[in-house]
């Protein structure tokens, strides 16, 4: 199931219609499931991306930040911010209560009984996250949705693929 450009469709949408039924499969996260358990009106199960040559799936994290002000004298508080955050009961507490997946070894091993996040936590050491402190991260980003739907249509995945990689090699020039 897509739109007639893919790289502008709505995620949500796609989400209503596999609640709904009307799609057979989808790319989702995490919450999805939970809703999907919570009306449960659908028969589904969850896996990982398949590979074509059978290696190990991985799987697209998603990059939050803590951020501070910079401020002289500032460093302290931040760091015992951070240090209190990331302690083992505080931040898996924050993971489950907010339905979030574990982002530290800790949560991995808090959440491993977990059946219903078993999936994810199986990908989760392969995650590959977004490179956004390269500063040519936004162009090449631009140039993937804005493109990436050409390789559904004439153009074909290869020819696609070849423009997007000439796009990446050149956005740092």
């Amino acid at each position: 199931m897509t739109q007639n450009n893919p790289a502008r469709s709505n995620r949500a949408d796609a989400f209503d219609l596999f609640k709904s039924g009307k799609a057979g499969m989808v790319v989702g996260f995490s919450p999805l499931a939970t809703q999907l358990d919570e009306e449960d009106r659908v028969d589904y199960e969850v896996a990982p991306f398949p590979t074509n040559d059978g290696s190990e799936s991985k799987t697209f994290g998603v990059t939050d930040y803590l951020m501070a002000f910079k401020k002289d004298g500032n460093q302290e508080a931040v760091r015992a911010f951070y240090e209190l955050y990331y302690q083992e009961d505080q931040v898996n507490t924050f993971i489950e209560n907010e339905g979030f997946l574990p982002v530290t070894e800790s949560g991995l091993e808090y959440f491993a009984d977990d059946e219903d996040l078993q999936v994810y936590l199986d990908t989760l050491p392969n995650a590959r996250l977004t490179p956004t402190d390269d500063p040519t991260w936004d162009s090449v980003k631009l140039a993937v949705q804005q493109n990436l739907g050409l390789a559904l249509g004439d153009k074909g995945p290869q020819a696609t693929l070849d423009d997007l990689q000439q796009t990446a090699e050149s956005a740092g020039d």
